[in-house]
């Protein structure tokens, strides 16, 4: 933050004893140390604040844009839509006989097309 070394802290608190005293110089550091404790809290209270005011305002924009509504809107009907041609897909090749039923194929549809997992035996050498 401040690039301050040990020279010039020494040459500030050989200063301030100068001026200030040695019998006051501990008072003073005190009240000094409460002060800028003070500032800080009050400083990020205030940022915590703006902060939160910034999320507020953000969200409220972004409620406002119509675009994203409608974006997620298409969004949703296309994946509907690919949901209904999936669908007539599957009974379309159960009406040819090309998908059979959960229970002879153990959960798989059409053997030739479909990847086929590592069986325990594999796995096991």
């Amino acid at each position: 933050m401040f690039d301050i070394g040990i020279w010039e802290i020494a040459l500030i608190l050989l200063i301030a004893l100068l001026v200030v005293g040695p019998e006051r110089l501990p008072g003073l550091a005190r009240k000094l140390g409460l002060w800028i404790n003070r500032a800080r809290r009050v400083f990020s209270e205030v940022k915590g604040d703006v902060e939160r005011e910034l999320r507020i305002e953000e969200l409220k924009h972004s409620l406002r844009q119509p675009d994203a509504v409608d974006d997620m809107k298409k969004l949703a009907d296309r994946v509907k839509a690919i949901n209904a041609d999936l669908s007539l897909e599957v009974s379309d090749r159960k009406a040819a006989g090309k998908v059979s039923s959960l229970s002879e194929k153990g959960d798989q549809t059409d053997s030739s097309s479909a990847p086929q997992p590592p069986s325990s035996d594999s796995l096991m050498k």
